[in-house]
């Protein structure tokens, strides 16, 4: 059972609240003082969406040292836009990447890889193709005949 309480206690020591303005909140025994809705600290960040990435893979934008370049940028404001662009593709594609996986039945792995370097660092980004092995052999066959 729940009861409603119709005038609250301070959190701090259990004395009435005073009201000071529509967020601000005072006790009146130690005259501590609060919001009840904490305001979020901070820059609001940018939005991003996951077109970086794909033009990025698709080499339509130039690295990111020229880009950083030509949009007055640094090369670490580009790198955490674009890691966050590949955060949000991966999420929205999550689950239809799962849905095209087949539950039963034998798999084959094709792989092939794309080496970029980033900051003097080499980094590659792995691309598997999983195809079933009862599709790969019917292909076969019809290419046979």
């Amino acid at each position: 059972m729940c009861m409603n309480i119709k005038h609250t206690k301070s959190p701090c020591c259990g004395a009435t609240i005073q009201h000071w303005g529509s967020r601000r909140r005072c006790c009146v025994r130690c005259h501590k003082t609060w919001r009840i809705r904490r305001k979020k600290r901070g820059r609001k960040s940018k939005r991003t969406d996951e077109r970086m990435v794909i033009k990025y893979l698709n080499r339509q934008l130039p690295p990111l040292r020229v880009l950083a370049q030509q949009r007055n940028y640094g090369r670490s404001v580009l790198q955490t836009r674009l890691q966050r662009s590949l955060k949000i593709y991966v999420q929205k594609n999550q689950e239809r990447w799962k849905r095209a996986l087949p539950r039963s039945g034998d798999l084959i792995a094709v792989a092939d890889a794309i080496w970029y370097r980033v900051a003097g660092q080499k980094h590659t980004i792995y691309i598997i193709l999983l195809e079933l092995m009862d599709k790969i052999r019917t292909q076969k066959c019809n290419f046979m005949a």
